[in-house]
């Protein structure tokens, strides 16, 4: 049959519904009359079909046929849905947030959200989880209703498969995913446990979790995600340094680790000579168990109806053609889950298996052909990475992600371990409820092995070209699927004009501009070439945060703080060169100043670290000392009057002489530095009184050069910026944040000290260096 018969009516499904489903996101079918324009036009569509399927000759406009069937279906289906969520009387009581009562079955774990409206340094987490409801109570009334919602509330959900009960405001939900937002702060009531089912998924997630605790977060992390998709642990630094360097699709649970598991039940059934009916129902009921166990994500629900369909096709002792599977497997979950035509993950999920399908096997003969000494084993490997990252390549630009050419080396390092870990994993999850002292054997040999993936992520991340410059959105999404067209274009003309073989010179050429374009995108300068050649200190633009880069030799430094994210920072020290830190000196434990630590430390050389005498919060305290015993170090505590001399800096440190109101802010580290004939106050985020105190217990340092104390926040003491006799004062602030800094009063007071202001939200990233006369200069990232 032709491809065309086979794509074009799933992917008329899929279509359809996104129309529906983008429009609903816009806010534009959210009513009773549009969802009803869209069922008749589905109608109208069929009707349409069933002409043209009677008038037209069959082989030659079936697929036409077949596409318009298909979309009627996509947008009757999503109309169908949308409808559901819409519906009265919820829609009401969401238009005036009604409190209500709402009865339902847990669906997810808890999120951790942090409130948009808290500042960074305070701890205000809120859980988000799925609720499918079955019944509301409004006004004494009960309402039978059966909606998808999401709750966010202060306390964490019941386990997964509880019915319980909960009372809270009802508010616009995400459409289509869910149809309310319940925000609540009351706890809720379980009315009934969860069932075996549910409550043995919960047990093994639970004992994975317990068997891997002690082990390092990241390959603890790394193990639970490969082998049930538990991302709930992850680091954030791992995750940004596993999706720059093209790894990310491991921990999402698909395709991969259910042929794995496949696999391993058909062969064990054959050991036990199981007859083939017996083999398949054992596999179908591993494939139900799996997705209960990982959860019903969009990339596993797409992996488990192929595999089913697989598996119920082998009744019939025949195989079955991967893009039949693929279209039927896309057009049911489309119909079923409409949802889904929105997912991302659902589209790098089926766009990756198209590329396995189609593309693959072209490549692996192209490879064997140029490259017929490798070995069959890295041949298959090197196909399966290319055409995967190709046929994904557009999707991942328009979500936004970064270009990079580290996922083909990064794959094929991770690629060895990721069968081992997956079944190690599993294996650690059954024997938690059988045999734990064996579980935590297995777990800490798979973690060794992805200690070995996190290794990967972190150097591949950090290569030239993991990250190259190109457009992202929609716009960049168009122009790598132009880029992909044209390459297929040009392939298929080079096999028309030369069919027995691609001239020498054409190929040495092409191969020459290649390099070319490669060496210009590795060796690109272009991300620093605003540095001075002998800068003293950088305040690294890191938003609403705090890092500061004081030079201590050519490739090393001394860091003050490592502020909120670890790619900005560590972005940054790449920028600068540094490549090993004397020290590291983090004033306090608030989020924007201690969040980027793991970032900052990955892959460079650290000599000692340096702290506050307060451990608060503890949360964010606990987790720093975490990650600097990863490198082996633990926190020296300072106090006033400890002097260091850290390479070509010398350093005293001013402030805390003791601990006084005001929390961590003013247990902030105090420090003067004098690096290259210049002297710097860094005083953290100390606010009025421990300004005071810094005051009287210290004379004038006289500096060149002053950080603001917190941002630039309004609460500062009057004679601070006087006191430390600086020209030049910086401000390290995020552009557009909720706090108002820098407050105007205090810029108002830092000028009228006489003092020249650079911020890193206007200028971005300030370097310092002395100039030949001796005077301060000053050069800004964003000139």
């Amino acid at each position: 049959m032709n491809l065309s018969c086979i794509l074009a009516p799933a992917a008329a499904v899929w279509l359809g519904a996104l129309l529906v489903e983008l429009f609903v996101n816009a806010g534009v079918l959210a009513t009773e009359i549009a969802v009803r324009v869209c069922l008749a036009i589905a109608f109208a569509s069929l009707a349409v079909a069933g002409i043209m399927l009677w008038r037209l000759p069959l082989m030659r406009q079936s697929w036409i046929v077949a596409a318009i069937a298909g979309g009627s279906l996509g947008i009757l289906a999503a109309a169908l849905h949308v409808g559901a969520l819409t519906a009265d009387p919820v829609q009401s009581w969401v238009a005036q947030q009604n409190t209500v009562t709402v009865v339902g079955l847990v669906q997810s774990e808890g999120k951790v959200q942090q409130s948009t409206t808290a500042r960074v340094w305070q701890q205000a987490p809120q859980f988000e989880w799925r609720l499918d409801t079955s019944a509301f109570m409004f006004r004494d009334e009960q309402w039978l209703i059966e909606l998808p919602i999401t709750v966010t509330s202060r306390q964490p959900p019941p386990e997964i498969g509880s019915r319980i009960a909960i009372r809270g405001k009802l508010t616009m939900g995400r459409l289509p995913e869910t149809a309310a937002l319940l925000r609540s702060s009351l706890q809720p009531e379980v009315i009934r446990k969860p069932g075996v089912i549910d409550q043995s998924a919960n047990a093994l997630r639970l004992g994975l979790r317990s068997a891997l605790a002690g082990r390092p977060t990241d390959s603890a992390s790394l193990v639970a995600g490969l082998a049930i998709g538990d991302q709930m642990q992850q680091p954030q630094e791992l995750k940004d340094a596993m999706r720059t360097a093209g790894l990310s699709h491991l921990t999402a649970v698909s395709g991969g680790n259910l042929a794995i598991l496949i696999v391993l039940v058909l062969g064990g059934t054959r050991l036990l000579r199981m007859r083939l009916p017996v083999q398949i129902v054992i596999a179908l009921i591993a494939v139900v168990w799996f997705v209960i166990l990982v959860r019903p994500q969009p990339s596993v629900l797409r992996a488990a109806v192929m595999g089913s369909v697989v598996l119920v096709g082998m009744f019939g002792g025949g195989q079955r053609r991967g893009t039949g599977v693929l279209a039927f497997s896309v057009a049911l979950l489309i119909v079923v889950a409409p949802e889904l035509a929105l997912s991302w993950g659902f589209a790098l999920s089926v766009g990756a298996t198209i590329g396995l399908i189609l593309w693959s096997p072209g490549v692996l003969v192209w490879i064997k052909q140029k490259f017929p000494r490798l070995p069959p084993a890295l041949s298959d490997a090197l196909a399966i990475t290319i055409t995967a990252q190709l046929a994904t390549l557009p999707i991942l630009i328009a979500m936004g992600s970064s270009v990079g050419l580290a996922g083909v080396p990064a794959n094929l390092l991770a690629m060895p371990v990721v069968p081992l870990i997956t079944i190690l994993g599993l294996l650690t999850a059954l024997l938690s409820v059988v045999c734990f002292p064996l579980a935590v054997f297995t777990g800490l040999i798979a973690s060794w092995c992805a200690a070995w993936i996190a290794n990967v992520a972190f150097t591949c991340s950090r290569l030239p070209f993991a990250v190259t410059p190109w457009p992202s959105g929609w716009m960049g999404a168009v122009l790598a699927l132009v880029l992909l067209l044209m390459v297929a274009t040009a392939n298929r003309w080079l096999r028309k004009h030369y069919p027995i073989g691609i001239p020498t010179v054409l190929q040495w050429s092409a191969l020459g501009l290649s390099l070319v374009l490669v060496c210009c995108t590795v060796f690109s300068t272009s991300r620093q070439h605003w540095l001075p050649e002998h800068w003293a200190l950088v305040a690294c633009d890191v938003g609403q945060g705090d890092a500061m880069v004081l030079r201590t030799g050519p490739s090393s430094a001394m860091l003050i703080d490592a502020g909120l994210d670890g790619r900005v920072i560590d972005s940054c020290l790449v920028d600068l060169g540094i490549s090993v830190l004397d020290a590291v000196v983090i004033t306090h434990f608030h989020a924007d100043h201690v969040g980027g630590l793991r970032g900052a430390l990955a892959g460079r050389e650290v000599k000692a670290a340096f702290t506050t005498p307060l451990n608060e919060p503890l949360g964010e305290a606990n987790a720093a000392r975490e990650i600097l015993a990863g490198s082996g170090l633990e926190f020296e505590v300072l106090h006033a009057g400890d002097i260091q001399a850290t390479g070509e800096v010398s350093w005293r440190v001013l402030w805390p002489s003791h601990l006084i109101a005001g929390g961590p802010n003013n247990a902030s580290i105090v420090l003067i530095a004098d690096v290259a004939g210049l002297r710097f106050v860094l005083p953290g985020d100390i606010e009025p009184a421990a300004q005071a105190a810094v005051m009287a217990e210290n004379p004038s340092p006289d500096a060149d050069v002053a950080k603001v104390p917190h941002h630039g926040s309004r609460y500062q003491d009057a004679g601070f910026a006087a006191w430390t006799g600086a020209s030049l004062s910086l401000i390290s602030v995020g552009i557009g944040n909720d706090y108002g800094h820098p407050a105007a009063s205090t810029i108002d007071n830092w000028h009228k000290a006489g003092t020249q202001i650079a911020r890193t939200d206007q200028q971005g990233g300030l370097a310092i260096f002395r100039q030949p006369d001796g005077s301060i200069g000053l050069v800004t990232q964003r000139g």
